[in-house]
């Protein structure tokens, strides 16, 4: 006798809703709900693994275009979806599990959805088998790419593959060009399980014409519940020539070397279906040489000072396991894992590189937080971040970030998004300022126009989710939206151009494709600054791409 299962709609209308059929003794774990789901663990007897392709051509709707891309387009394989998979043949598993394998697999950029279900027994004495259904993005994208925001305009053209030849390796070959710079880029990232198993090696380099990066990095984390160790090793160089901006111009130029090499390793001390708790050490090497650049001289007063750290650090992660799979939260008709529990993260560090004031020794701190809340129908996402460095040849440095999101939908139609953000920092680092402007909080102003010791920036924007869909390659949406923003403080804020707080209106427009591997949405917006200055356009079009709508 078949049964059906409906997993209800935890934060309407961000979840999911599922009808999932369940076998005599099957099961699927939905990951909305977790006490509607059997608690039973179960031994995996075999691994069922299909790979589907982009688009389904069985649907009504199929074009030529669909049947062309999957033609084009090399399936995954499914060796390489076993090797993401959290647990392999032979291993207890429970419906917990199952939910974090498809969260595992839906974060691969290759990938657009996954499902994972158990057929055929509930217990220890009778294995199951456990079957991994995946649908395939498109991977393979040539990249032409032009924006315009703050009064400044990049562009690039090349290629990316993240998915070659169905191996889940990651390949990029770019040039770019921005107010800055301009350069050629070449990436390659691929999983590495003949090293350690759920590794990964990245190799990334830029040669620019105002110097170059390379990036070297072994990474294995804590890859899911199960993960009793981390490691990671990283080498990265970076010299370049940075422009820093204030009040719609060029406020100062300079030459930056850099280096960060570290090496680290953790171990899960506790751990439990909903709650994981690690400590991880490492030692860090990084330094930050700045000099004029002989091509635009500015004042040495202006010139960020030196930075040399060697320290090793000890570090805490809590993380609680509260996901929900929502959709429309950052992205448009795409499934997105959404952790609703506290995470905790703490470094201290102790420098043993400067000649310190006040003992032997310089200090680090990092602490991160996150955590969401429903409230009100309504989805709540909080985050805040503190750095600090102090008892060191340097000035003391401390900044603190807090950043809130909310996020509501009053019909299919429309939804809200509102945010709030609002930092502080003493004796800023004069190569990575406090700004508000385009980038930074307001948009339609100049990059980084105004600069301060303190920030605080808001937006609320009206959403119109139209359900239009260009032949399955592009969702559409729109944006109305209203943007507040002031930095201010220290001996930057007394050189804005103005006090006030800036403001501003738009409309735009949001574009994006639920079946490619980049997950970028195309922003389109006009935009009215409200503040008025010698050095700020009466009206402004931006348009980028982005992480998020």
């Amino acid at each position: 006798m078949k049964q059906w299962l409906l997993s209800g709609i935890c934060y309407l209308p961000f979840c999911m809703l599922h009808a999932t059929e369940l076998g005599e003794c099957g099961l699927r774990y939905l990951g909305t709900d977790r006490h509607l789901m059997p608690v039973n663990k179960t031994t995996v007897a075999k691994l069922a693994i299909e790979t589907n392709p982009i688009f389904d051509e069985s649907a009504a709707d199929t074009i030529a275009l669909h049947r062309f891309a999957n033609w084009l387009h090399i399936n995954t394989k499914a060796e390489v979806i076993a090797e993401r998979l959290p647990f392999t043949v032979g291993d207890s598993i429970t419906p917990e599990d199952l939910a974090e394998a498809e969260r595992i697999i839906r974060s691969q950029a290759y990938i657009r959805d996954a499902r994972v279900s158990i057929s055929g027994s509930c217990t220890d004495e009778d294995p199951a088998v456990v079957t991994v259904q995946t649908w395939d993005n498109w991977s393979l994208i040539p990249t032409v790419s032009f924006s315009h925001k703050g009064g400044e305009s990049k562009f690039s053209v090349g290629i990316k593959e993240d998915n070659l030849l169905g191996l889940g390796i990651r390949t990029r070959f770019k040039y770019n060009t921005d107010e800055q710079r301009s350069g050629y880029q070449l990436t390659l990232k691929s999983a590495t399980p003949m090293l350690m198993e759920h590794s990964t090696l990245l190799f990334d380099f830029l040669d620019n014409d105002d110097g170059n990066l390379l990036d070297l990095k072994f990474d294995r984390p804590f890859y899911d519940a199960r993960s009793d160790t981390m490691f990671l090793a990283n080498y990265l160089t970076d010299d370049k020539v940075v422009d820093i901006f204030h009040n719609g111009g060029i406020r100062n130029t300079f030459a930056s070397q850099s280096h960060r090499y570290e090496a680290a390793t953790g171990w899960q001390f506790d751990s439990t279906l909903l709650l994981s708790q690690r400590i991880s050490v490492g030692l860090v090497d990084e330094e930050y040489r700045f000099s004029p650049d002989l091509l635009n001289l500015s004042s040495a007063e202006l010139l960020p000072q030196d930075r040399r750290f060697q320290y090793v650090w000890l570090g805490f992660e809590s993380l609680q396991r509260d996901f929900r799979v929502m959709s429309d939260i950052y992205l448009i008709d795409q499934a997105e894992d959404i952790n609703l529990g506290w995470h905790y993260q703490a470094k201290l560090g102790l420098d043993f590189a400067q000649d310190n004031t006040q003992s032997g020794l310089g200090y680090h701190l990092q602490l991160n937080l996150d955590k969401g809340w429903q409230v009100n129908d309504g989805l709540l996402l909080m985050s805040a971040s503190g750095d600090a460095t102090f008892n060191q040849s340097l000035a003391d440095h401390y900044l603190l970030s807090v950043t809130a999101e909310y996020f509501k939908r009053y019909t299919p139609l429309l939804g809200m998004y509102s945010r709030l953000s609002v930092s502080t920092e003493h004796n800023p680092w004069l190569d990575l300022p406090q700004t508000v402007g385009d980038e930074s909080g307001v948009r339609g102003y100049p990059l980084q126009y105004q600069h301060g010791e303190h920030s605080v920036s808001g937006s609320l924007e009206a959403r119109l989710y139209s359900g239009y869909n260009i032949y399955k390659i592009l969702d559409v949406g729109f944006a109305g939206f209203v943007d507040v923003g002031r930095a201010w403080g220290g001996d930057e804020g007394l050189l804005n151009e103005t006090d006030q707080v800036l403001s501003s209106v738009g409309i735009g427009a949001r574009l994006y494709s639920n079946r490619a591997s980049h997950q970028s949405v195309i922003h389109i917006d006009l935009v009215k600054p409200l503040t008025s200055t010698d050095n700020v356009d009466s009206w402004a079009w931006r348009a980028q791409v982005k992480q998020s709508f």
